[in-house]
């Protein structure tokens, strides 16, 4: 855990990439022009350097933005899995407007919410690890793994909302919009720099053959 952390936060903040020893003449000028590439045709893009600092583009403040709201729907979905009594009265204060309100469905209709409540739980700290790992995968595929984030937290927030307003249950969809402003806001902010970054790839990638 500790070395995905420090991925993250240098694929985030576009850290150098370091591998071996350090070298400042092996880092001049003349040198960021010959960073290696991946072979034509292999759908690997390899870490394409700022000419000016030869340093990997990062995501930068919307990336460790992004690690952030990861970390923290990491810390929602173990909650919905270790704390089922106050989960499910949060849930109930949102959908019906009462803490107490599944409480009076009766303990069955109670077990079965909390059951629900950890596999969406469970599946919740999946998703954020997953986004923890594309934010540091960052550096080999920028503009794949921004979408790679965009388009599942679009899916996602389509859908449940799309049910939870045809169904009648605004305040979900109410709060889904909460939680996908958390996501949309870093992604916009990371959004230029993973087309630039995507860009510099390609242009490295042509110069090397």
């Amino acid at each position: 855990m500790a070395s995905m952390t420090s991925e993250v936060v240098a694929a985030a903040r576009g850290a150098p990439e370091h591998r071996g020893s350090f070298d400042p003449e092996e880092t001049s000028m003349h040198d960021t022009t010959h960073t290696p590439s991946a072979p034509r045709g292999s759908g690997a893009i390899g870490p394409a350097t700022t000419p000016d600092t030869g340093r990997v583009p990062g995501l930068g403040p919307g990336g460790t933005a992004l690690a952030a709201v990861a970390l923290g729907f990491a810390l929602f979905g173990a909650a919905l899995v270790l704390l089922p009594e106050p989960v499910t009265s949060l849930f109930a204060w949102i959908v019906y407007g009462s803490a107490d309100r599944v409480a009076a469905f009766g303990p069955d209709a109670v077990a079965y919410v909390q059951l629900v409540h950890a596999i969406l739980g469970a599946v919740t700290v999946g998703w954020a690890l997953t986004m923890l790992a594309v934010i540091a995968w960052f550096r080999r595929q920028p503009r794949r793994a921004w979408f790679a984030i965009a388009l599942p937290a679009a899916a996602w927030f389509l859908l449940d909302s799309g049910y939870s307003l045809a169904s009648g249950f605004w305040r979900n969809a109410a709060f889904n919009a909460l939680c996908a402003l958390a996501l949309a806001v870093p992604l916009a902010l990371a959004a230029p720099r993973a087309l630039a970054a995507s860009r510099a790839a390609s242009r490295a990638t042509e110069a090397n053959p």
